[in-house]
C-alpha cells in the first residue's frame, strides 16, 4: 500500500468514526476480546463455585469463520500419557452470550477434594437397563434452551466405577414429553478413577414452533447408563451439555511436554515446551471438528483436561490451562 492509499484510508475511517450525525456513523470493524473469570486466559478443569472451564472470545473480523491457532499450556502436569494425556475443547457459537454455567450439573453428598466443589454423588446402581446416573434433574433454563436449536450436542461427564469397567453410557433429553436419548457408546474407565467420558451426539431441532405456539417447555437432560450384565455402583460427579465444534487433542508419548499448538485449517497440533518456546517431537493428535472462530457471535470455548477416551490416571479438578494465546486470521465471503 502507497503512502497516498493509507492516508486515503485513515480519512475514510476518520469520517465514519467521528461524525456528529449518528445517520453516518459506522462500525469499521470489530475489536477483538477475550474474557476469563480472573482475567488470566487461564481455565479451569471444573466449573463450580471458585473455578470455570471456559473462556468466552468476541469481536471476531470478517463475515466467515476465521482462522484459528491456539497455543495452550498445562500448569499442572504433562500431555505425556502417564499424566494428563489430552484435552477436550468444544465451541458453543451463540447470539447472545450464554453462561456455560447454565449447561453444567454439579453433583454432590461425598467429599472428594479430586471433584467439582470437591463433591460427588455415591453409589447409583447401574445394571442391565438403562438408568439415570444424575440424581439431580438437570432443567436447561428456558433462556438458554432456543440457543441449542440446530445445534449437534454431546454431554461430557466426569464419573467413576468403583468396582467394575463394563459402563456404557448415553443421554437423552425431553421436551414436551418426548424422549430422544442418543446412540450408546464404551465408557472404557479405568477402575477406581474419576475420568472424563463424552457420549455420542444428538441434532437438536428448531423447536421454535412448539416453544412459539405452547410456550416455553421444560428441557431435560440426562446422563444415562447400563451393563451389557450384572449390576455395580457407578460415583458421578458433574455432567456438562457441549456444542459441536469439538475436538479431542492427545498424545500417545510418555514423554510429550506441558503445550500444544493448534492451527484449525489443518486441524494439526504440534507438541510444545512452552517455558523454552519450542517445538517437541513427541505425538500428538487432534480428532474430531476443526473448531474455528466466528464473526458476530459469543465462542465459548469450553474445557475438560484429562482424555476423553482413555487414561490411566484420575482426573483431578485442579488441573489448569493457560491459554498463551488465541490467534485469528480473518476470512470475508465474496458477493
Amino acid at each position: 500500500m502507497t503512502a497516498a492509499e493509507a492516508l486515503a484510508d485513515y480519512n475514510n475511517v476518520t469520517e465514519l468514526l467521528s461524525s456528529t450525525d449518528p445517520g453516518k456513523t459506522h462500525r469499521v470493524d470489530w475489536i477483538p476480546w477475550e474474557w476469563t473469570k480472573d482475567g488470566d486466559s487461564i481455565v479451569d478443569a471444573v466449573n463450580d463455585a471458585n473455578q470455570d472451564n471456559f473462556l468466552i472470545v468476541n469481536g471476531i473480523p470478517g463475515s466467515y469463520a476465521a482462522k484459528t491457532y491456539m497455543q495452550g499450556e498445562l500448569i499442572t502436569g504433562d500431555f505425556g500419557a502417564d499424566s494428563v494425556a489430552g484435552t477436550f475443547i468444544s465451541f458453543l457459537q451463540t447470539n447472545e452470550f450464554v453462561d456455560p454455567g447454565d449447561l453444567y450439573l454439579d453433583e454432590t453428598g461425598t467429599a472428594d477434594a479430586a471433584c467439582s466443589s470437591d463433591e460427588y454423588q455415591a453409589s447409583i446402581a447401574v445394571g442391565t437397563s438403562w438408568t439415570n446416573m444424575n440424581s439431580t434433574t438437570f432443567t436447561v433454563p428456558a433462556k438458554v434452551v432456543p440457543n441449542l436449536f440446530n445445534k449437534e450436542i454431546a454431554v461430557l461427564m466426569h464419573i467413576e466405577e468403583p468396582s467394575a469397567n463394563d459402563l456404557d453410557i448415553a443421554f437423552s433429553y425431553v421436551v414436551n414429553a418426548d424422549a430422544i436419548q442418543s446412540t450408546e457408546k464404551d465408557a472404557g474407565l479405568t477402575q477406581n478413577d474419576f475420568q472424563n467420558r463424552l457420549t455420542s451426539s444428538l441434532l437438536i431441532p428448531d423447536l421454535s414452533e412448539i416453544y412459539d405456539t405452547l410456550g416455553d417447555q421444560a428441557f431435560i437432560v440426562t446422563a444415562r447408563g447400563k451393563r451389557p450384565s450384572g449390576s455395580s455402583a457407578v460415583n458421578f460427579d458433574y455432567m456438562q451439555i457441549v456444542a459441536r465444534p469439538f475436538v479431542r487433542i492427545w498424545s500417545d508419548s510418555n514423554s510429550a511436554e506441558d503445550g500444544f499448538y493448534y492451527r484449525s485449517t489443518e486441524r494439526r497440533v504440534i507438541n510444545t515446551n512452552v517455558s523454552t518456546d519450542s517445538v517437541q517431537s513427541w505425538s500428538m493428535y487432534a480428532i474430531g471438528d476443526r473448531p474455528e472462530l466466528l464473526p458476530d457471535k459469543f465462542n465459548a470455548v469450553i474445557v475438560a483436561l484429562g482424555d476423553i477416551e482413555s487414561n490411566a490416571t484420575e482426573h483431578l479438578d485442579s488441573w489448569t490451562l493457560d491459554f498463551d494465546f488465541i490467534r485469528v486470521i480473518p476470512r470475508y465471503t465474496i458477493l
